[in-house]
C-alpha cells in the first residue's frame, strides 16, 4: 500500500474467504469509504472482474479524500450461501507535510 496521505492514490485489498478459510468470489461486491461519523464519502465503487487478482482476492485503487484525518473503508459482497460478508477497517490519512 502506498503512503496513506490525503490526496494520494492507494490500492486497497480484500480477500474473501469462508469460515473454513477457502477463498471465494463474491457477488455484488462493493467498496465504500466513510468518515468517523459513519457518513459515506464519495460514491460506492462496484468491485468486479477488473479488480480481481486471484480467486477471492480483489484490489481497488482509490484516491484518498482530503479533509479527513481518519477514514473507514468497507469491502462487502455476498457469499456463496447468499449471506452478506462485510469487512471494515480504519485508516489514518494525515495531510502531507
Amino acid at each position: 500500500m502506498s503512503e496513506q496521505i490525503q490526496g494520494n492514490t492507494i490500492r486497497l485489498r480484500r480477500e474473501f474467504v469462508d469460515f473454513s478459510g477457502a477463498a471465494y468470489d463474491p457477488t455484488n461486491a462493493t467498496l465504500k469509504l466513510y468518515d468517523t461519523q459513519k457518513v459515506q464519502i464519495g460514491e460506492t465503487i462496484t468491485v468486479g472482474a477488473g479488480h480481481k487478482v486471484a480467486t477471492g482476492v480483489y484490489e481497488v485503487e482509490v484516491t484518498l479524500p482530503t479533509g479527513y484525518d481518519m477514514i473507514v473503508y468497507e469491502f462487502s459482497g455476498t457469499d456463496p450461501r447468499g449471506k452478506a460478508d462485510v469487512e471494515r477497517k480504519p485508516m489514518e490519512t494525515p495531510w502531507a507535510e
